[in-house]
Order: structure tokens, then sequence, then C-alpha cells
């Protein structure tokens, strides 16, 4: 093993990070006999051009919220407007007026304790954990229960399987005895292999 190749863990599986002309790459460990086809991918969003390097805030919003106008008013821009990019401290001084203004005009019924992120490596990380801790510290936040995909595997598999019961037969056994597969919101290549 080289200086430049390291063991790391990431979200599809254990591998080496090399570096070949600069630039990393992840190869899986020999040991894993059924590395993910998506390794290869996992870097490639680095040097996207969807990438954002820096925070980005809507120029009419932006605008009013450095000119002491209400952020609120300028609505009819949004969709239409070009992002300005701003530094770290102004995009978390006017989330955090946002928060405030949201909070002071329209109580925690108003604000929505929820997040995408994935749960991390233990509790300390959580996105989801993180967020709920703060707006709890803030007054509170609108509930959620369960989680965005396994509820609505349960609510939609009711009325289709008669059961919300997200155990399903083997791919293999359904395809056997179907006349048509409907694939509700699911990629089975992709969420089989994050499974």
């Amino acid at each position: 093993m080289t200086r430049t190749d390291k063991l790391v863990a990431a979200h599809w599986g254990v591998a080496r990070v090399r570096m070949t002309d600069g630039r990393p790459a992840l190869v899986p460990i020999v040991e894993d006999m059924r590395p993910s086809e998506r390794m290869a991918d996992y870097l490639a969003g680095r040097d996207g051009a969807e990438r954002l390097l820096a925070p980005k805030v809507r120029e009419g919003y932006l605008r009013a919220c450095r000119e002491g106008r209400d952020p609120a008013l300028t609505r009819e821009g949004r969709g239409r407007e070009a992002f300005v990019e701003v530094e770290w401290e102004e995009a978390l001084e006017l989330a955090a007026r946002a928060i405030e203004r949201t909070y002071a005009d329209h109580g925690p019924s108003a604000v929505w304790g929820r997040s995408y992120g994935w749960k991390n490596t233990g509790e300390v990380n959580n996105p989801i954990g993180l967020l709920r801790r703060l707006l709890m510290l803030k007054g509170g936040f609108v509930q959620t229960f369960n989680s965005y995909s396994t509820a609505a595997i349960a609510a939609i598999q009711k009325v289709i399987a008669g059961s919300g019961d997200p155990d399903v037969p083997p791919a293999a056994e359904v395809l056997e005895h179907a006349e048509r597969v409907i694939l509700w919101g699911a990629d089975p290549v992709v969420t089989n292999d994050i499974a």
C-alpha cells in the first residue's frame, strides 16, 4: 500500500482511495465479493458542473435582506431570478434570520422538522437528529413519523398487496407469477445495492 492508497468506508462499501495523475478513485477491496457498480461513480460529482462550490441565494431575496426589506415580499422572483454566490458567514446569517422570522411570525406549526439526509454512523452527526434538536431549542416543529421511504412503501403496499409489511417475496418469484410488474418509485438495481 502506498501513501496515497488509503482505506475508507463509503456508503457503497469499503474501498481504497488511489490517486492517479492527482485525481482520486475508489477501488473496492479484494475481500468484497460483490463490489457495488456505483463505487466507480462515487466521486464523479466532485468535479461535476452541477456541484455548488459556495452557498447561493436568490438575487431578489438577497437584495431585500441586504436592504433591510422583508424578503417574503420577493416571492414573485422564485423560479425566474438568478442565484448569487455569497460567503458562508452571510449564508448562515440569512438562514438564521429566516428561522427566527418564521418562528416569530408563524410559530412552530409553520416549521417542518425533517431532513432528507440519511443517517450516518452513530447519532452524533445524524442530520435529522441535529435538525430536530435545533428546532426543539427554538420551540418545536411539525412532527413526522416513520421515514420518507418505508412509510410510503407501507401506505401504497396496503392498497396494492393488502399488507403494509415491506417484506415482499424475492423478485424472481414475483416475476414468475406476474403478468405485469409496476415499479413504484423504485429502481431495483439501485435499491438492492443500497440495501
